[in-house]
Order: structure tokens, then C-alpha cells, then sequence
């Protein structure tokens, strides 16, 4: 062996560049190889030095996973760098944390077991109990680094989507990456054959549920309606005041003239489309809803809602054609730090404006007539159990309505987005409407083909097609035995290695007793 192979350290490095350049470039060809150089470093660790090791693999990975932080930060703060230094700090080492306990645990857990399959299958479930923890701070998606989202890009990969979420393509992934590490380990090249052929398993069953999803859909969608998506593409910090208030009025009523011309049945505007809380006598709406009212055209639009004092809701309006509102959806998972506090702090840009945002407490699609729209604001493209929920209270589609102009300029957090939102639409089936401000916008099917429009420096008005359909899948009525099985997996590997360690105790007592005698 050369002898750079006896440099565990130089291989994690390696691993760590790799799997974070995989994640945020979305390269499903990177995602098969990207943690073979961490498995492979892996042999013969233990105790602190894993700690150490997958600490290692957890600062680099971080500082490129999160590199955009003090920017971005600083500029929603007000320019004030330290908070976004201090953000990018608190972020690495909750990563240095996070992977040094996981590769500890599966180093640990590994000693007793047979080589190849026995190991592979504990680091692929290790692996995905732990994303399953990371799932679970649903209000800071910047954590929301799954390896299964390395597959997301590619149509025939994502459809495990519907069979077990994220989650499953990320246990195929680290199954397949470590089996290859311990071939070439051992030096059993011909049996690197093996990951290939699951590997290309993997995509055939992909495609095997692709075309029998689209053929059952066939015959059981509604018939197509069209969405109109206006989106204004203003900086996020340009506010509505008497310098700028009148112009920016004008704007968005001409989106509306644009948008009547192309006679949609529905009409989607972004996030908080409208700065300001909804009253039934705004005048901006009435006139809105004046120009759009002859043709039937229904509007669902982003407008806070007074709570009390500084607090509001962040909502979603559905208006009828005559302006009455048939629906509203307040977001339920808000962004830990920007739109809630978290404990006791929060950074200072919505504070100094004088409110904050609280939780909706339903998930309650809008009743529209092409059927009930489950709306996902923001960040909910990151949660499955936002599109979840929707779907299990009758949503027949969903549209994702956002405002990604605090990070327009980073690439890897606007794609991101995109590719979150069409794993919901694959995990649900439904189709999805994507409309962000300064970020991607278009429609998903519920088959995962994607409509990406065209980036547009200005404001825009873009029609799509969706379909209705009142289908559910595995994953959304089975999720938490899924979960649940993950966790039944890791208990057993657990319990496997206390009895190895017990019997490893028994011996080595009856070898002194024998010895002694």
C-alpha cells in the first residue's frame, strides 16, 4: 500500500471536502464515493481518536457547508459582521459535535460484528438516525445537510422519496460508500463490482417506480389548471415608505394587469408579498382583486396577520374572485432565531422593526375551485411533515411561496431550496407550484419532473400547469414506523455489541480463573 494510506487523517480531510462540495452542488455521480475515504480511514479507531476524528470531518465539512453565514447574517443584522461571525463559529462546532459523536458511536458499535454487510448496515443506520435528529430542528433548515440530498437532482434517484423520504436515499448512499471502503480496504477489488451493481439496482427500482407512479397517474388526476406566478423580485430590505411606497404599488399592480392578461385560474404571490397585515378594506387588494375579479381569477397571496402587539402571523391568503377570503394558512415552522427567538435571543433585524411571528397552530390547506391548496411558506420546504400534514387534511396540491433575497446571491441556498421543495412534491405526489422571490421559481410535478423558469433580473409573470390528485404514498402514511424501525435497528446493534461485551468478559475472567488454577 502506498504510504499516504496510513494517513487516516489526510483521508477524512478529503471525505469532508467532498461530501460537503457534493451536497452543495447537488452531484448525485459524488454523492456514491464522497464518504469512502472516511470509512476507509475509519479501521482500526477508537475511543477519542474517533471523537477526534469525525470532529475533524465535522469542522471542514461545516466551514463549507456554512460558509455563506457571516455575509448573509451580517447583511440581515444591518451590516453587523460579528453576529454573522458568531452564527458561522456556533455553527462549526455544532458539526464538529454532531459528526464527532456519530463516527464515535459507529466505531463503537462496529467492534464484534462481522466485516462487509454486518458493518455496513450499522453505519447506514447510525448515519440516518442521526439525520433523523438533525430533521428535527425543523426551524433551522441550515442544519438540514442530508446525504440523501446529494440524489435530489436526479429523476430516477428521488422517487425512494415517496417510499421512505430523505432518510431512505440516505441510507442507500452511506450502505453503498461504506461496503466500497471496506473492499478496498481489504483489497477485494473484483468485489467493488458490488456497490456498482446496487448502485445501478438503486436507479433501475427508480425508474421501475417512476414509470408505474406516472402511468397510475394517468388516469387519475384532475383535469390540468393553470397557475399564474408573479414574482417582483425586490431586495428584501427595500421597504414600502413614503419615498418608495407609491413606485413599488405600481409595480406589483402592473404583475397584476400582466398576470389577468394570461387568464390563470389561480394567481400565487410570494411570501409576504403584501408588507403589511391584511384588512378587508385595504385599498391595494381591492384593487387587485378589482382587476383579476371579471376573468374568476382566484388569488392566493402572502400577507401577515395581526396577532397582538408586536406579533403577527406570517399567512397566506386565498382570495375568491369577488375578494372574500375563502382560507388563510399561517406558517407553523418558523425560522429559529429570525422569525422566533430562540430562548431568549433573537438577532436584532425583525426586533428592531417591532415584531416577531408566531406559530399557526393548523395545518389547513386553501379552498380554491381547482381543489385545496396546501400551502408550504419559506423554509417549510425543508420539513416533510409540512407537506405531510397538508396532505393528510385533503390538499390536492401544494405551492411553496417564499422570499429567498437574504441569500439570492449564494447559489448553493437557493438550489437548495428548489431541490427541497421538489422532495416534498416526491414524497407526497402532489404537484407543486414554486414561487420565491429573487429565487427559483416554477413547478414540480408530483412525478418529480421539474419546470424551472428562467431567471429574470426584474418582476415577472410565469403561468404553469398543475393537476390535482387525491393520492397518498408510504412514506406519508407510514412515516413514523419508518422512523421507527431505523431506531429498532440501532437498539439491536446496540444490544449486539453489550452481549459481545459481556461474553468478551466472561472469557477473559474464565481464562485468568483457568490460568490461576
Amino acid at each position: 500500500m502506498p504510504h499516504y494510506a496510513n494517513k487516516p487523517r489526510l483521508w477524512m480531510l478529503l471525505s469532508a471536502v467532498l461530501f460537503a462540495v457534493a451536497i452543495i452542488f447537488v452531484q448525485f455521480y459524488l454523492a456514491w464515493i464522497c464518504l469512502i475515504p472516511l470509512f476507509y480511514a475509519l479501521d482500526g479507531r477508537k475511543g477519542r481518536q474517533a471523537f477526534a476524528d469525525g470532529a475533524l470531518f465535522g469542522l471542514v465539512a461545516g466551514a463549507l457547508l456554512c460558509y455563506w453565514m457571516p455575509g448573509v447574517v451580517a447583511q440581515f443584522t444591518g451590516g453587523s459582521m460579528l453576529f454573522g461571525i458568531a452564527a458561522y463559529l456556533v455553527a462549526l462546532l455544532f458539526t464538529a459535535l454532531y459528526f464527532g459523536i456519530l463516527i464515535l458511536l459507529l466505531v463503537t458499535l462496529k467492534k464484534g460484528l462481522g466485516q462487509g454487510w454486518a458493518q455496513a448496515l450499522l453505519a447506514a443506520t447510525v448515519w440516518i438516525c442521526g439525520e433523523w435528529i438533525l430533521s428535527t430542528f425543523k426551524g433551522m433548515p441550515w442544519f438540514g445537510f442530508h446525504t440523501g440530498n446529494m440524489l435530489s437532482r436526479d429523476l430516477y434517484a428521488i422517487q425512494f422519496a415517496a417510499l421512505g423520504g430523505v432518510l431512505l436515499m440516505s441510507f442507500f448512499v452511506v450502505l453503498v460508500n461504506f461496503l466500497a471502503a471496506h473492499f478496498i480496504r481489504t483489497e477485494q477489488w473484483k468485489r467493488l463490482a458490488l456497490p456498482a451493481l446496487l448502485i445501478l439496482a438503486y436507479q433501475l427500482a427508480g425508474y421501475g417506480i417512476y414509470y408505474r407512479f406516472t402511468e397510475k397517474e394517468k388516469g387519475n388526476s384532475t383535469v390540468p389548471f393553470s397557475v399564474a406566478l408573479l414574482c417582483e423580485n425586490t431586495p428584501p430590505d427595500v421597504k414600502w415608505d413614503q419615498a418608495n411606497g407609491d413606485f413599488m404599488a405600481r409595480q406589483m399592480l402592473a404583475l397584476n394587469a400582466r398576470m389577468t392578461a394570461l387568464k390563470p385560474d389561480i394567481a400565487v404571490w410570494t411570501e409576504s408579498a403584501v408588507p403589511w397585515t391584511y384588512s378587508p378594506d385595504d385599498p391595494f387588494v381591492k384593487e387587485v382583486i378589482k382587476t383579476s375579479s371579471p376573468l374568476g381569477i382566484t388569488h392566493i397571496i402572502g400577507i401577515n396577520t395581526d396577532y397582538k402587539d408586536e406579533v403577527v402571523f406570517n399567512s397566506a391568503y386565498c382570495l375568491q374572485p369577488d375578494g372574500k377570503v375563502a382560507g388563510r394558512y399561517d406558517k407553523r415552522f418558523l425560522l429559529a432565531l429570525v422569525e422566533r427567538p430562540l430562548g431568549t435571543y433573537a438577532l436584532p433585524f425583525l426586533s428592531t422593526d417591532g415584531f416577531y411571528a408566531r406559530e399557526g397552530e393548523e395545518a389547513l390547506p386553501l379552498p380554491t375551485n381547482k381543489g385545496k391548496a396546501g400551502v408550504l411558506i419559506c423554509n417549510e420546504a425543508t420539513v416533510d411533515d409540512a407537506a405531510i400534514d397538508l396532505i393528510h387534511n385533503g390538499a390536492t396540491f401544494l405551492v411553496n411561496i417564499s422570499n429567498d433575497g437574504w441569500f439570492s446571491g449564494i447559489p448553493y441556498l437557493v438550489n437548495q431550496h428548489f431541490y427541497n421543495a421538489r422532495l416534498r412534491a416526491v414524497e407526497v405526489r402532489k404537484d407543486m407550484a414554486v414561487n420565491s422571490n429573487m429565487g427559483i421559481s416554477g413547478k414540480v410535478d408530483a412525478s418529480g419532473q421539474v419546470e424551472q423558469l428562467p431567471a429574470y433580473s426584474g418582476g415577472y409573470v410565469s403561468k404553469v400547469l398543475l393537476n390535482g390528485n387525491n393520492f397518498t404514498t408510504f412514506y406519508s402514511d407510514f412515516k413514523p414506523w419508518i422512523i421507527c424501525l431505523a431506531w429498532i435497528g440501532l437498539v439491536f446493534f446496540i444490544a449486539k455489541r453489550l452481549f459481545h461485551h459481556t461474553k468478551t468478559a466472561h472469557e477473559k475472567t474464565a481464562t485468568f480463573l483457568s490460568a490461576s488454577g
